[in-house]
């Protein structure tokens, strides 16, 4: 999102509002998504985020990313449509919606393919609280700070629930795999917390002498170093999730016709279909 056209959207002018909401709408969605209990919700917060966006625009002062800021009124907006739902089961979205091929071998695309359906079904069953952690920091990129407060939470507190989140995922998806990753795990009594330790290296939370611990413990132990690598291939896929799930075409045609009718002066600048 270049400056300036945020800036020119936050003085009233219609273009650049435009291109800021189309700018915006892939990752409201992603973000709906994985925390809206159905597509039709899920769809229906990302056009309550987007027009509350064109509403409170000028509410943005620049503390922090703007992504971040986006993302607090999608979780706004989730939560509204969950309200009086608590005792409705999560409805795990198509796990195989939007995959797409890592390359021409027809047995390796058919492993990463099953891999990268067992990582969606493995966030979406995720806790609320782990899913939008993972989502916002492995995902959607944000940095520790950035993702802290969009949650309201403490730089610390977001660590100690990301830590959490990416055990849970790796465990979430070793579970379901029958083979592969799976068959090479094993629970090491030396490094029991190793999962941990590495989640806290990609945080910069190790020391050197940590780190180089955990490095050389891991040269030397096959079951340790799968374990590392699963953690490191998920979060690797986790980055190349927002590709995998486009804007429908109808929801961009309902928030189009939204803002026209709530701002009537962008109604010859829709924004554009990606």
């Amino acid at each position: 999102m270049e400056g300036d056209v945020l800036l020119r959207a936050q003085q009233g002018e219609a273009d650049a509002l435009v291109q800021v909401i189309d700018a915006t709408l892939p990752a409201v969605y992603r973000f709906a998504r994985r925390l809206c209990r159905s597509e039709a919700d899920a769809q229906d917060a990302t056009q309550d985020t987007l027009l509350s966006l064109s509403q409170n625009l000028s509410q943005y002062q620049g503390r922090g990313a703007f992504l971040g800021w986006v993302f607090m009124l999608t979780r706004s907006a989730c939560s509204r449509h969950r309200r009086g739902e608590k005792n409705r089961p999560h409805e795990p979205l198509a796990e195989h919606e939007g995959l797409r091929s890592d390359g021409p071998d027809p047995e390796a695309q058919a492993q990463s393919d099953e891999l990268r359906a067992t990582l969606q079904h493995a966030i979406d069953s995720l806790p609320a609280e782990q899913r939008e952690v993972i989502w916002l920091r492995d995902v959607e990129g944000l940095s520790g700070e950035d993702a802290a407060q969009t949650l309201g939470l403490s730089l610390e507190a977001l660590k100690s629930r990301l830590h959490r989140a990416r055990a849970e995922l790796r465990r979430a998806v070793s579970a379901r795999l029958s083979a592969g990753l799976a068959a090479t795990e094993h629970v090491c009594n030396d490094v029991p917390d190793l999962v941990l330790a590495l989640s806290q290296k990609l945080e910069g939370e190790l020391s050197k002498n940590a780190c180089a611990e955990m490095e050389a413990h891991v040269a030397r132990c096959a079951g340790c170093h799968a374990r590392c690598e699963t953690l490191r291939r998920l979060l690797n896929l986790c980055k190349r999730q927002a590709d995998d799930q486009p804007v429908p075409a109808a929801l961009r045609r309902r928030i189009k016709t939204a803002l026209q009718a709530l701002q009537p002066s962008t109604s010859t600048h829709p924004p554009t279909t990606r």
